[in-house]
């Protein structure tokens, strides 16, 4: 059958693709075919797979880049937060300012509400980013998940301080500073 067909030759690609034998240019297309084979059967996590595979024989950053996007996307569209991360990481160890990768990090984190790892991409989204707004609103929602979730009231007080310090005694920082003290006594 022409299912059958599809799927014989997706397994031939991926020979091809993985192949020593190949030149990087007959690797590169039988991947691309596979890739494309994979996702007209809808065979979903065999394409998530290939694309990790590819990901990490690509020699070309930004193909690499594209690649472990297009995982990233799928792996969370299958309910796979861990491959999905790995993927958005793997852009990150390349590009540490990719606002993609930091945003759908932080996202995938607090949909899975991995409160530490959480506070760990907002702190490092802050680092990557010279719009101050955006730095002061990724410092106050670490804040406020190290307070809230994380019940670490001492961490949540060394950064609210050094929010206000940096931007300001806003009211919102005396505030949040008062409320941690007054549940610490």
């Amino acid at each position: 059958t022409e299912l059958d067909d599809a799927a014989g030759a997706a397994e031939q690609f991926e020979r091809v693709s993985q192949s020593a034998n190949a030149s990087a240019y007959e690797r590169r297309a039988a991947a691309q075919w596979r890739d494309q084979l994979y996702q007209r059967l809808g065979d979903n996590t065999s394409l998530l797979s290939a694309l990790e595979r590819r990901a990490a024989l690509e020699s070309d950053e930004a193909e690499r880049c594209a690649s472990l996007a297009r995982a990233a996307r799928l792996a969370e569209s299958l309910s796979e937060t861990d491959r999905a991360l790995a993927a958005w990481e793997g852009i990150l160890q390349l590009r540490p300012s990719d606002r993609d990768a930091l945003d759908a990090t932080v996202a995938l984190l607090a949909r899975a509400q991995r409160w530490t790892s959480l506070v760990d991409a907002l702190r490092r989204r802050a680092a990557a980013t010279e719009d101050e707004a955006a730095v002061r609103a990724d410092l106050v929602r670490a804040a406020t998940v190290l307070a809230e979730q994380l019940s670490d009231n001492e961490g949540a007080v060394s950064l609210w301080t050094a929010v206000g310090e940096r931007f300001g005694q806003a009211a919102e920082v005396v505030g949040a500073l008062s409320a941690l003290h007054q549940s610490a006594a």
